[in-house]
């Protein structure tokens, strides 16, 4: 018996410090994600395939990101996108002195974008208050901040993809954009911050959705414990926490994010740019 305890006594802690270690490593590696949608709902016309591919970031939270930023433009450069979409949270609730290091990060993502000829769109975040929003509102930030509006985006073959953009859910006045583009649901991507979203505003055009604010649960427990605790949202209660899923007929995704809350830990949730391929064949099609 005093063996087994002793053994306990090793292994327990032993346990402890690796997932530490870990835990503390994770927040640097920087994991790429490829997703790839077909859509032909709104088809009549199979042999003409509009293609979109997107970037998604979320949740840079700057006090404690640890993605080197150079590797991150360099992933995007080799993606060339027609998008990069950042789905909200430059900062999180330690504000402190990480401000500038979030507009470095805002800068030099709207160069990449503009070397590259595309769009940088931003829709905002729990995190992302006044001061956030006037400085993406700035006519040289780079930044396209959509706030209850869309946007039209052409990508490289010619077709037209439309991008809205919908309020934070808990710190901003969400509703869907008065102006709609004539772009068929199966182009239209909604992005919004929380998940929840997808409860508030169910009627909101699109095929697609797209959001952050979980960071994947940030620390891994078992039987998802760290969602029971720390998550009140509805659609983490449903069981849908990050990565791809199905609702309401829409195909969504929940990015892990860049950086950190609360702590500079990760475990079993690396930090992720995603690569959205999306292609939707239809009689619509603009040449």
């Amino acid at each position: 018996m005093q063996i087994f305890l002793k053994i306990i006594y090793f292994i327990v802690p032993a346990t402890a410090a690796i997932l530490l270690i870990i835990g503390l490593i994770e927040p640097h590696l920087l994991k790429i994600e490829r997703i790839s949608w077909i859509n032909n709902s709104d088809s009549t016309s199979l042999d003409k395939t509009a293609r979109l591919r997107l970037i998604l970031l979320s949740d840079l939270h700057a006090e404690f990101n640890y993605v080197r930023l150079s590797k991150l433009i360099a992933q995007i450069r080799q993606a060339k996108p027609d998008l990069i979409l950042f789905a909200g949270d430059w900062v999180g609730p330690k504000r402190k002195g990480t401000l500038n290091k979030a507009h470095k990060w805002q800068i030099e993502l709207s160069k990449t974008a503009t070397s590259l000829g595309v769009d940088l769109l931003a829709i905002a975040g729990n995190h992302d208050d006044e001061i956030i929003r006037s400085r993406l509102d700035q006519p040289d930030s780079g930044v396209k901040l959509l706030v209850n509006e869309s946007m039209l985006v052409t990508s490289a073959d010619g077709s037209n993809w439309q991008i809205i953009g919908i309020d934070d859910l808990k710190h901003g006045q969400p509703e869907i954009p008065k102006k709609l583009l004539d772009v068929p649901a199966a182009r239209s991507i909604i992005a919004a911050h929380n998940p929840d979203m997808l409860l508030h505003l169910p009627d909101c055009p699109g095929d697609y959705f797209l959001s952050g604010h979980f960071h994947g649960g940030q620390i891994w427990a078992p039987g998802k414990l760290e969602f029971k605790l720390f998550r009140r949202e509805k659609i983490a209660a449903m069981g849908f926490h990050r990565g791809e899923f199905k609702y309401g007929g829409k195909t969504c995704y929940i990015s892990r994010g860049l950086g950190c809350v609360v702590m500079p830990i990760r475990l079993f949730s690396l930090p992720e740019m995603t690569i959205i391929d999306i292609e939707a064949a239809s009689s619509k099609y603009e040449k």
